[in-house]
């Protein structure tokens, strides 16, 4: 009998038979361990193949790296323009709705980001680094002093 069983029965023969049945029932409803295994294996390269999805990580401004999902496939994430970028960024960061995106500045690769032009455009790929700085308020006109 197998250890674990619980059968109502007062009769040992017939108490091995039930769970024998038991057990033979358990084995064809779930399939054989190679079986469940196939099937987990073969959904899990359906899932990667068609489920990718194209990121960028942004460098915040406290050195946290901020994950920003791009799109589906290549072609979508080539297309995006920057502007698009900034208000993913900007919905990410707490406290702003994601439309007030005139401050933040992107930097890929020593080069400033254009609002119009797409990530494409600066060779931006699957897993890029992007460094985030925010335009502070001031600065304005040099001003030459006489001593």
């Amino acid at each position: 009998m197998i250890e674990g069983s619980t059968v109502m029965s007062t009769d040992e023969g017939e108490s091995e038979r039930v769970s024998a049945e038991k057990q033979s029932s358990t084995v064809h409803e779930t399939g054989s361990v190679k079986e469940r295994h196939n099937k987990f294996v073969s959904g899990a390269n359906q899932t990667s193949n068609m489920g990718k999805i194209y990121q960028v990580i942004v460098n915040g401004l406290k050195g946290e790296k901020i994950s920003i999902d791009l799109g589906h496939s290549e072609e979508e994430m080539n297309n995006l323009i920057v502007l698009e970028l900034k208000k993913k960024i900007a919905a990410k960061l707490p406290g702003n709705s994601g439309d007030d995106v005139t401050r933040i500045r992107l930097v890929f690769t020593d080069k400033m980001l254009d609002d119009s032009n797409t990530l494409s455009s600066y060779g931006i790929q699957d897993k890029s680094v992007i460094q985030m700085v925010i335009q502070l308020p001031g600065g304005g006109h040099s001003v030459q002093m006489d001593l």
